[in-house]
Formats: structure tokens, sequence, C-alpha cells
């Protein structure tokens, strides 16, 4: 799908990108992705940190996409066929998460 959309494209190539290890040969110059441990050598410690770090950052966006599933209306099969009514949806799901976080403050 990011191939077809032509969106990585329009990224500057100064920018740094961060992907997971489905993208592996996505062609941009900066990609920040975990090393990964090679059949019978270790990380070296700049590597672990490296890879610390970028799990944290990680977390940060996994918890934003994984906040508002927990309505379930999002996660499970949804049925209705009315037009852009998921992405309604999404919008709700979305505004009562960052809701919830602002309260949580």
């Amino acid at each position: 799908m990011l191939d077809k959309s032509g969106i990585s494209s329009k990224i500057p190539a100064e920018i740094a990108q961060w992907f997971d290890t489905g993208f592996i040969g996505e062609k941009a110059k900066i990609i920040m992705m975990p090393q990964k441990k090679s059949k019978g050598n270790t990380l070296s410690y700049e590597q672990k940190q490296e890879n610390k770090t970028i799990s944290g950052i990680r977390i940060l966006s996994e918890h934003a996409i994984n906040g508002p599933k927990r309505f379930r209306i999002i996660s499970d099969k949804f049925r209705k066929q009315l037009a852009n009514l998921d992405d309604t949806f999404m919008l709700i799901t979305c505004g009562l998460w960052n809701y919830h976080l602002r309260l949580a403050r």
C-alpha cells in the first residue's frame, strides 16, 4: 500500500523515516529500524542502546494507535454499509480517547 500510494516518495530525503520490519527494502536515505542480532553474534552495547531508544519512541505511537481500539466499535467487524460511517466512528473514538488522555493528566 505504501508503494502504491507514493507517499514515501514525497518525503524529503533528509527526514528520517521510522519503519517496522515489514518495510525492509524501502528506498529512504535515513531509516530508523531496530537492529537484529545475527546468528551466533550478539549486539554491541551501542546497538542495544539505540534499540531501546527506538522502542521507546515506537511504544508511544503504538499506544496512540491502540487507544481508540479500546472502544470496540472500531476493532470489531462493522456490518453496516452506510457511507463514511466507519470514518465517523474513528473520529468519535479518537476524540473520546484524546479527551480521556487530557483528563488523565
